[in-house]
């Protein structure tokens, strides 16, 4: 089974509002491997914070009063409770947006994680001097190409509990579907057309606790929304992402995002 990983996830097992919010689903991912990274180079990452538990996703600015996350994000949250935090490199810092509105895929399944993208409407336009939209990729990602990866994750996957201060960067490979299903098999995880796998085979680099949500960019566009995964980096059992390219139609639909 898939193990989810937000750290919203975690931080509601924490203070028992579910006795268990998922069997093995990692859907709460952090950055291993990467490197620190400066959010002047980064302008269209975002963090999600609520005031009782700080960051607990990130998110990409896709228009200046619309983001882009993962819809286990916003599991058990409502759109007045969550802060976006923008135009700062540190954690739980920088310009704060109020969201106006959560739409969340309408055939997201928790279990399985099909369909894990979600909307957020901003109550203002993010204008800031390192705040900047990035476009939505059309494009099937592609085996062996470059997929970069930011945010706020765990930095040690012996230590979940631990996010990183200090925005991380980590350049990936996209691993061929049919490798990364193989490997899931196991675990009887299905990689669905909506989905796509990227990092390192061999582990050691990968996103994990506190990624979630936020951007897999390939040329300059958004084409993933780190989703889920087996654990953070381990060896065979690279992170998956949400197909930005497969859910176009309904971003447009549902936003008032223009092709």
């Amino acid at each position: 089974m898939l193990t989810m990983l937000t750290l919203l996830t975690k931080v509601i097992l924490i203070l028992g509002i579910l006795g268990k919010v998922s069997s093995d689903i990692n859907q709460d991912l952090r950055i291993i491997g990467g490197q620190d990274a400066d959010i002047a180079d980064y302008p269209y990452q975002l963090s999600l914070s609520t005031e009782d538990i700080g960051h607990f996703c990130g998110a990409v600015l896709i228009s200046p009063t619309w983001a882009l996350s993962g819809a286990h994000c916003m599991l058990y949250l409502n759109a007045s409770s969550i802060t976006v935090l923008s135009n700062s490199s540190s954690i739980n810092t920088g310009l704060r947006t109020a969201v106006s509105k959560i739409i969340t895929h309408e055939k997201y399944d928790y279990d399985s994680a099909r369909n894990d993208i979600a909307l957020l409407q901003l109550t203002t336009p993010i204008i800031c001097s390192n705040c900047q939209i990035i476009k939505l990729g059309a494009a099937e990602p592609r085996k062996d190409e470059m997929i970069t990866i930011t945010g706020w994750g765990t930095t040690n996957s012996n230590d979940t509990l631990t996010g990183s201060d200090q925005l991380q960067a980590l350049n990936i490979s996209v691993i061929d579907t049919s490798i990364c299903q193989e490997n899931y098999n196991i675990r009887g995880d299905i990689i669905t057309d909506g989905m796509f796998c990227a990092g390192n085979l061999e582990g050691g680099e990968d996103a994990c606790v506190g990624d979630s949500g936020g951007p897999g960019v390939i040329n300059g566009k958004v084409a993933g929304i780190v989703s889920w995964g087996h654990g953070c980096a381990e060896p065979g059992f690279p992170t998956v992402y949400t197909k930005v390219s497969a859910y176009l139609d309904w971003i447009y639909q549902h936003s008032s995002i223009k092709p």
